[in-house]
């Protein structure tokens, strides 16, 4: 019960708000698929101000440190009749190890248990020798059903929001017709070459949303101290003497000297 019933009132206007502006979405019939709106721009003001919300934003420093800054704000329609796959959010156990952070995700209109769409969690999955074990158990098939996979359900009703890292794998169990969410991702500033290569490409540029929330007239010392931080981030790259190409026959991306 992080948020009360005033706050989730707001976030249900600004998502039917940014639901009008993407269009419709039509999934198709008896597979998994979801579509994805940034909760950042000037029609979704509520959300936009979630940013710098210490409830989130406080929790991101403890976990990551100070310098923990905002990369992904946004609502997800899920569709997901065959459940949504064992994965780690942005990384897997070697080109994935340098871009992470800690996620916030919450149900936005009715509670999810095991049934109807809660998160499942794999514990111990971010750590880099257990997710090669994991991912490799998935990719022949050894995590399937997801439902009788050893895991962690993680129940939530709304106002109540679930974090974790984003390496560790989780998945949904099948479940109908859609689940409506709230994803926000902080990130862990990198420190390392490793780290500045992959995760200095990633950092939001040029997204309409993210343009008008970076233009608010409104006096905030959190965003200008993210403006800081990707520049620091960006000042870092160019020195950093690495880069990211493809991984080989569609494996994983690649660190390479730049």
């Amino acid at each position: 019960q992080l948020f009360n019933a005033d706050e989730m009132r707001a976030m249900h206007a600004d998502f039917a708000v940014a639901k009008r502006r993407e269009g419709e979405f039509s999934p198709p019939p008896n597979e998994s698929s979801n579509t994805t709106f940034v909760m950042l721009g000037d029609d979704t003001p509520f959300c936009a101000s979630l940013t710098e919300d210490e409830r989130l934003y406080g929790a991101a420093r403890q976990l990551l440190g100070e310098d923990a800054f905002a990369w992904e704000w946004s609502a997800y329609r899920y569709f997901t009749a065959a459940g949504t796959p064992w994965h780690a959010n942005d990384g897997d156990s070697t080109y994935g190890r340098h871009l992470y952070g800690l996620r916030f995700q919450w149900p936005l209109f009715r509670g999810v248990d095991a049934d109807s769409g809660a998160l499942r969690f794999i514990p111990g999955s971010h750590h880099a020798e257990f997710q090669r074990a994991v991912a490799g158990a998935a990719d022949v098939g050894l995590l399937e059903p997801i439902a009788d996979v050893d895991a962690v359900v993680c129940e939530a009703e709304p106002g109540d929001v679930v974090a974790f890292d984003t390496r560790v794998y989780h998945a949904t169990a099948p479940y109908a017709p859609e689940r409506n969410v709230f994803s926000a991702i902080y990130l862990h500033f990198p420190q390392t070459a490793e780290e500045v290569a992959v995760t200095a490409p990633t950092v939001p540029q040029h997204q309409e949303q993210w343009d008008q929330w970076r233009r608010n007239t409104t006096a905030s010392e959190y965003r200008a101290r993210w403006e800081r931080l990707v520049r620091q981030v960006k000042a870092a790259e160019r020195n950093c003497r690495l880069r990211v190409v493809p991984g080989d026959e569609g494996g994983p991306r690649r660190l390479v000297p730049a």
